[in-house]
């Protein structure tokens, strides 16, 4: 490498980029990568003599497969542990053609973007954010789960590199992985595990956000029915992400009876983690309950409903007795003459005289209505 620089190599293969020979072009970005691969001088004298817009021009693919795979490998060793070098790429607008070869029909070209990504992204919080708006986290996940072993090995560091201490990164590749990890193919689901395992052992400090960033009924699900490498991050998730907002969606999809069932189990970790569950369920509807029955908003119950009513029916004795007499049905077992014990029913206008008279001395004593009248 040192001998090729110093010879003066670089300037005739970064030349070589922009000849009509298809062939030619892909040698020579292939060459580059060669160079640069773990050579810090060779990396910035490529960089300094220009070598990295040609390299972009070539990802889009005009020049056929061979030369979009050559070219991202050559912008992932060049960039590889360079923190300039990963900048300049991001302001030339590198990071978004390698996202769209994440998606391409042909094998070698995925692998190598995901390379590429994965190195862009490697302690760079920007580019992390700029893979991620790009679209490329569900592309990562796809070649994680059926693409080549190069691909794959790319595409598990570059989901770890994207989750590393950024919160927004986490929650959206979890979800993801935890989707993979339903899937039959069961060598897929155990990459899909490693992965989540890996996230949450580089990340000690995001395990909360982590653990609640499953979607409940898929870890039911996998709780129910998945393989032993499901059911056991099913497991640590529930029993750390278990609120009031999942309690209904847990009970629904059937969660109680598998994590009962895992009680029994010999491994003690398991019988933990199926205690905390059930433990933050249990609390969990209880808090819920109590939120509901101390709602300000809710819906009074009939008989809560019908005293509030009777108390607006029933005015102050200190209001006028047409007023008080207005708002209340007269009282089916009141008769022509029967005189009431604490007030007079109804309105004298509508009893003989004399009660009315007898009702009227007796006034002042008059107070809330009893209950035993029918109304």
């Amino acid at each position: 490498q040192d001998a090729i620089a110093k010879a003066g190599g670089i300037g005739p293969l970064l030349a070589l980029l922009q000849h009509k020979n298809v062939n030619a072009q892909a040698e020579s970005a292939g060459a580059l990568a060669q160079l640069a691969r773990h050579n810090a001088a060779n990396q910035e004298s490529i960089a300094a003599m220009g070598g990295c817009p040609p390299l972009i021009a070539l990802l889009p693919g005009a020049s056929g497969a061979d030369v979009q795979a050559m070219a991202a490998f050559a912008l992932c060793e060049i960039t590889r542990a360079h923190a300039e070098n990963q900048s300049l790429i991001a302001d030339l607008g590198g990071v978004a053609p390698l996202t769209v070869l994440l998606k391409h029909q042909n094998p070698q070209v995925r692998a190598e973007a995901a390379g590429a990504v994965w190195v862009l992204a490697d302690g760079h919080d920007v580019n992390k954010s700029s893979i991620a708006s790009a679209g490329g986290v569900q592309p990562l996940v796809n070649l994680l789960g059926s693409g080549s072993p190069r691909a794959q090995q790319h595409a598990a560091n570059a989901l770890a590199c994207l989750a590393l201490n950024s919160a927004d990164n986490q929650v959206q590749v979890t979800m993801l992985l935890v989707g993979l990890l339903g899937q039959p193919d069961k060598e897929a689901q155990q990459r899909a595990s490693t992965a989540l395992w890996r996230m949450v052992k580089e990340n000690p400090d995001s395990i909360k956000t982590i653990a609640a960033s499953g979607d409940p009924a898929e870890l039911v699900a996998l709780l129910r029915n998945g393989s032993v490498a499901a059911k056991d991050y099913a497991l640590w998730s529930l029993s750390l992400s278990i609120n009031p907002e999942s309690v209904k969606v847990i009970v629904s999809e059937g969660g109680i009876r598998p994590l009962v069932n895992s009680l029994d189990s010999q491994n003690i970790r398991v019988k933990e983690q199926s205690a905390s569950a059930l433990s933050l369920l249990a609390s969990a509807e209880r808090s819920s309950s109590w939120r509901a029955a101390t709602c300000p908003h809710r819906l009074p119950s009939p008989r809560r409903a019908a005293s509030r009513r009777s108390l607006r029916c029933s005015t102050s004795i200190w209001a006028p007795r047409s007023a008080r007499c207005a708002r209340r049905p007269p009282s089916p077992i009141l008769r022509s003459g029967l005189r009431t014990r604490r007030r007079s029913w109804p309105p004298e206008a509508s009893l003989p005289s004399s009660c009315c008279s007898r009702t009227a001395e007796r006034r002042p004593r008059c107070a809330r209505p009893r209950r035993s009248h029918a109304w």
